[in-house]
């Protein structure tokens, strides 16, 4: 038997919460909010489904609204500077 990896297409990768934002009080109300959303009209695995995906798009949001505002921070300073 022959395996050939090299044509197996993949996915995008694992993706994993970074917990440093756990010490940013605009995230951590951001997911307070999020966590007291109730998804009561759906079973407990879709709860829980639900939550990581939300959590997930929600972080992922965050840390890009974040990045734009700090590289536009820098470049001010930086035109201060020159």
């Amino acid at each position: 038997m022959v395996l050939l990896l090299s044509d197996l297409d993949r996915g995008p990768g694992l993706w994993h919460f970074p917990d440093d934002l756990l010490e940013d009080n605009d995230f951590v109300t951001m997911i307070n909010t999020l966590l007291c959303k109730s998804f009561a009209d759906l079973d407990p695995m879709l709860q829980w489904e639900a939550l990581k995906a939300n959590l997930k798009a929600k972080t992922q949001y965050y840390m890009k609204f974040h990045r734009k505002q700090h590289k536009s921070e820098l470049a001010s300073l930086q035109t201060l500077l020159h």
